[in-house]
């Protein structure tokens, strides 16, 4: 990502979790703010999943170090 885009990702994360979640499956209309935001419709296509790719979370070990 970008500075600018994580910028606008940090200024999107200050948006209540579910009004981020109706928008992005497009169930909400977003505020003015965010109508055209690229980041958006990233997550949107994220969250279509069109190729219905099976995503998990990684297996996590407590042997791993952390950085």
């Amino acid at each position: 990502m970008s500075e600018n885009e994580l910028q606008e990702y940090d200024r999107l994360l200050d948006e209540p979790d579910w009004d981020i979640y109706y928008w992005v499956i497009q169930k909400k209309e977003p505020p003015e703010r965010w109508v055209d935001s690229k980041l958006l419709e990233k997550l949107r296509v994220h969250a279509r999943n069109e190729g219905k790719v099976v995503r998990k979370m990684p297996h996590l070990s407590l042997e791993t170090p952390l950085p």
